[in-house]
C-alpha cells in the first residue's frame, strides 16, 4: 500500500503526483485537475493538477502576467495549450480582466466580464 505524503490517502499503487504550482507532491485525491493537453490526437489527454484554488491563482497570475493571454475556442478556454476547466477558466479569466483593468485597457476587461456573466 502506498500513502500519500499530503492527504494520507492509501491505495494500492498509488501515483505520485506533483502540483503545477508549488509542486507539492500529492495523489489524485488532493490535487485537483485545472486543465488538459492533447500531446497525441487520439491519445488520453494529459491532466494538469494543482493543490488549491489559490495556487492555481498564482500559477495563473503568473502566466497571464509574463504573457499568455486567454482565448475561447468551441466553448472551451485555453491559456497557452492548455485547455482550461470552466472553474479554472472562469477564475483566469477574472485574473486577466484584472491585468487589463491594472493597464487601464478598461474595454477589454469590460468584454471579459461579458463572456463569464459578471
Amino acid at each position: 500500500m502506498a500513502v500519500c505524503p499530503n492527504c494520507g490517502y492509501s491505495k494500492l499503487l498509488l501515483t505520485p503526483l506533483t502540483c503545477d504550482g508549488c509542486r507539492r507532491v500529492g495523489c489524485e485525491r488532493c490535487l485537483g485537475v485545472y486543465a488538459y493537453t492533447y500531446p497525441v490526437p487520439g491519445k488520453p489527454p494529459v491532466q494538469h493538477r494543482v493543490c488549491s484554488w489559490v495556487c492555481f491563482d498564482r500559477l495563473a497570475t503568473y502566466n497571464i502576467g509574463r504573457g499568455l493571454t486567454l482565448a475561447a475556442s468551441g466553448g472551451a478556454w485555453y491559456i497557452g495549450s492548455y485547455q482550461l476547466r470552466p472553474e479554472a477558466a472562469q477564475r483566469a479569466v477574472r485574473i486577466q480582466a484584472e491585468h487589463y483593468v491594472l493597464a487601464e485597457r478598461h474595454e477589454d476587461a469590460a468584454r471579459l466580464y461579458e463572456t463569464i456573466g459578471m
